[in-house]
């Protein structure tokens, strides 16, 4: 008997068997038996900035503009892409949740039945739990009445290391930071034109419809791998792990991570010796090291480009 995980050969005897399979002696890898496979899914998404050849994706419904931050590798332009790896769920759960253009499009598409929005970045999380309460109308108020320009701006950013900020002025302080922002990256300068991104009547149009679902959003600013160990036992889930970039990540985002291996360690780990829970889906910058980190049975492993064309 051969464990397809870590290779170990020996006799039958030398596996523990359980009620679905046999559990190697070397790695706790499973072994299941004919007719008792996990079907939960787990993908790997790989992007390159210039994929030639790209296969055109078909275009679907769903509302790629929901969310009214911008981000860095943010996922609007890749949503149809990422769709045929999502199967349907009750909870989509967000581990970096940024922006959360997927998560927000599935849930308004009443694809999913609850959104988990978690991020460990505290601006990014007292703007979604802000947007979330019902003090989502004093922060809408303060968007209307808000005329960008560069004094502010950096004001705003200064304010935004104090640890004294109540949640609702670092949601509007942060959302300012985000818009007017180049690329929305939270250490940069400002645009050079800053108003072209901030429209008042817009972004309270869309942070009350996001309010108008809150009912079905838990908002939390817990540690990415925790959460993703907590959420990953019930089989409803589906947890959409987005890290920051290897390769410019530092550079993007102020909470910085460099748990990529401890992270690959702790999903192969889950789905080795206790699969069939939550679906994994996972979205990177297409870097050598995350094929061997990932190399692993029952994950699949695909490249896509974020310049491609869509068919209707």
């Amino acid at each position: 008997m051969r464990c397809e995980y870590c290779g170990y050969i020996g006799e039958k005897e030398d596996f523990e068997e359980g009620k679905d399979g046999f559990w190697c002696p070397m790695c706790d890898g499973v072994l299941y038996k004919e007719g008792k496979e996990s079907f939960s899914q787990t993908h790997v998404i790989l992007e390159q900035s210039k994929l030639k050849n790209s296969t055109p994706v078909q275009k679907s419904k769903l509302k790629k503009r929901l969310s009214p931050l911008r981000y860095p590798g943010g996922k609007s332009k890749l949503i149809d892409q990422l769709l045929p790896y999502i199967q349907d769920k009750e909870c989509f759960v967000e581990a970096f949740c940024g922006g959360s253009s997927l998560g927000l499009a599935l849930l308004d598409a009443g694809k999913i039945h609850k959104l988990v929005l978690n991020d460990l970045d505290r601006n990014v999380y007292a703007f979604w739990k802000i947007v979330c309460s019902n003090q989502y109308k004093e922060l809408n108020d303060k968007i209307l009445e808000y005329s960008p320009i560069k004094e502010t701006y950096f004001a705003y950013q200064e304010r935004l290391k104090s640890s004294d900020l109540s949640d609702l002025d670092r949601a509007f302080y942060f959302l300012v930071i985000n818009r007017c922002s180049f690329s929305g990256i939270q250490m940069a300068n400002p645009k050079s034109d800053m108003k072209d991104r901030w429209i008042p009547k817009s972004l309270t149009e869309r942070i009350k419809k996001i309010h108008s679902m809150s009912d079905y959003i838990e908002v939390r600013n817990n540690d990415a791998m925790e959460l993703i160990e907590e959420m990953y036992w019930n089989p409803k889930n589906c947890i959409f792990i987005d890290p920051p970039y290897i390769e410019k990540g530092d550079q993007l985002y102020p909470v910085k991570f460099h748990l990529h291996q401890e992270l690959a360690e702790l999903i192969t780990d889950l789905l080795r010796e206790f699969p069939g829970c939550a679906d994994l889906l996972l979205t990177y910058d297409d870097q050598e090291i995350l094929h061997q980190l990932y190399n692993q049975n029952h994950i699949g492993i695909h490249i896509i480009g974020r310049n491609y064309s869509c068919r209707r």
